[in-house]
């Protein structure tokens, strides 16, 4: 894998030697961190390629940055292998600091990585959906599937008895079709059930039927904890300032935020972006038009709380907070590319901005006490949870629930915990009809 980073208007280059053999002699030369530190990631990588997930998962936790220090033995206070390549790489993954991230999903991702590419599926995200969606009425004959969208659903009700599995219409789906401008509501009745969706919604789905609406002292039950992110894009014509498919890392931590007003470019500030990459050029037909470009930013919520101080994008002063982040982002883009600071600070097109709420489930306890909340149910389970229980509580016959919440902080989680519930639905159903 290759990574590129920043530092001021300076760049260096971190390549993986395991991946690339040839490249060990520039992996070793690299200015990002010692050659002490470069031996260290030695015995780190060996770990992560030859130990199995499973037993990566059955390891003593702790956080990522107390591992880095205490077992593979980084002076995480002075190494600028660990500030200004392991922090913005694994937060640009994990959306939060080392010391909230979990050691298994720390050696986790570093396995994945050593074992497989980073890449974007080719024509956007959409054609994931795409071929979930096709593939659902491949499996069925292509009759007998109705996709819904736009239709949040409301709630879910049992109306027959819990062990009555082989009763029809088990349960009652209230949705809201916001196709129209009536948004009309409307009910499914089914036999089974199967929520995928984020934790959050998945708490207020279920809460009705397992009969945890009210925490033990009678106050609302706490939502689940969830990392937040900002994303940016910008779209702009020619080349882009980096030819490469690959990320680009901020490796300028230690300051903070510049207030001044003016956009000149040079009071861009270090730890406004965390990471950025251009997906036209990973995959140059499908992220943008031909001579065009697609850069995707990365703003951590950290920062994006200086600018929407509430946690979120829904005031009035909205317009003016996302106009200063603007500002802010061009200006460090500006720095670090000079060679097109013009066309970043005027040209570059502001396409959309996404403060995303619930971008991932929390992986790793921030405090004790966040442990000890109700709300606290990690994304750190390999294999996922079982699907026919929510929070330690057996869910109806005929109701499973699925996503990253239940498994890992990662696609790969909610992927095979979908997988699962998939089967446990479709054996239940064909155990109904045998």
């Amino acid at each position: 894998n290759n990574n590129q980073h920043s530092s001021s208007s300076s760049f260096a280059r971190i390549v993986d030697p395991t991946r690339y053999p040839s490249e060990l002699f520039s992996a070793l030369t690299t200015p990002i961190g010692s050659l002490s530190d470069k031996l260290k990631m030695i015995p780190l990588l060996l770990h992560c390629m030859f130990t199995s997930i499973p037993d990566l998962f059955e390891e003593p936790e702790v956080s990522t940055l107390q591992v880095l220090e205490e077992r593979w033995n980084f002076d995480v206070n002075n190494s600028t292998l660990v500030s200004t390549f392991f922090r913005p790489f694994l937060q640009g993954i994990y959306l939060t600091e080392l010391d909230k991230q979990s050691s298994r999903m720390f050696h986790f991702v570093m396995k994945m990585f050593i074992q497989g590419s980073a890449m974007l599926p080719a024509n956007g995200m959409g054609v994931i959906a795409d071929q979930l969606a096709t593939k659902a009425k491949e499996a069925a004959g292509g009759d007998h599937v109705e996709l819904r969208t736009n239709a949040p659903v409301q709630r879910i009700e049992v109306v027959q008895q819990r062990g009555d599995v082989d009763a029809s219409k088990s349960f009652l789906i209230t949705t809201t079709d916001n196709n129209n401008n009536n948004k009309k509501t409307k009910k499914i009745q089914a036999k089974r059930v199967i929520v995928a969706t984020d934790g959050v919604v998945a708490q207020r789905l279920l809460a009705g039927i397992i009969g945890d609406n009210n925490s033990k002292d009678g106050e609302q039950q706490q939502q689940p904890l969830q990392r937040k992110v900002g994303c940016l894009y910008y779209s702009f014509d020619g080349p882009a300032p980096v030819q490469e498919p690959i990320l680009i890392l901020n490796g300028c931590y230690g300051t903070t935020l510049d207030d001044d007003d003016d956009d000149d470019g040079d009071d861009a500030t270090s730890v406004v972006v965390n990471n950025l990459c251009f997906p036209s050029q990973v995959c140059p037909s499908s992220y943008a038009p031909n001579g065009k470009g697609l850069c995707s930013v990365t703003v951590l919520e950290s920062v994006m709380k200086k600018y929407f101080s509430d946690g979120n994008n829904n005031d009035d002063d909205d317009d003016k907070a996302e106009e200063a982040l603007d500002i802010a982002v061009r200006n460090q883009l500006a720095s670090w590319f000079p060679q097109f600071k013009d066309d970043i600070l005027k040209q570059w097109k502001f396409e959309k901005m996404y403060y995303i709420q619930n971008a991932q489930p929390i992986q790793f306890a921030d405090s004790k006490k966040q442990k000890q909340q109700s709300s606290y149910y990690p994304a750190n389970v390999h294999g996922g949870r079982s699907c026919d229980t929510y929070r330690g509580k057996q869910l109806p016959p005929g109701v499973f629930v699925c996503g990253d919440h239940m498994a890992t902080a990662t696609l790969n989680g909610a992927l095979e915990s979908g997988y699962h519930a998939g089967r446990k639905a479709a054996a239940a159903t064909a155990a109904t009809i045998t």
